[in-house]
């Protein structure tokens, strides 16, 4: 269930972003973090560090307001990764 929540978040967050390098125009930026996302699974990641693939770009790409900040730490926290990445 967590790891909804943690793609749900991931698409708000870059809901209206476009990859920027894309050989085809308009793909979603969601798509580089899907990409990210299955190969940390793919290589055996664990659910901690597929939900840190999907909200890697997160923080530094969208420039968030303090309210989306600490729902995004929430949901690191939801993962017990929080303090891993502090």
């Amino acid at each position: 269930m967590a790891r909804w929540t943690t793609v749900t978040l991931a698409e708000e967050l870059h809901a209206n972003q476009k990859r920027k390098a894309s050989i085809v125009p308009e793909v979603p930026y969601l798509s580089h973090l899907m990409t990210v996302a299955g190969m940390v699974q793919e290589y055996g990641g664990s659910d901690v560090a597929v939900a840190a693939a999907w909200l890697h770009d997160s923080i530094e790409d969208t420039k968030p307001e303090a309210n989306v900040r600490q729902r995004i730490l929430t949901e690191l926290r939801s993962h017990d990764m929080a303090d891993k990445l502090m």
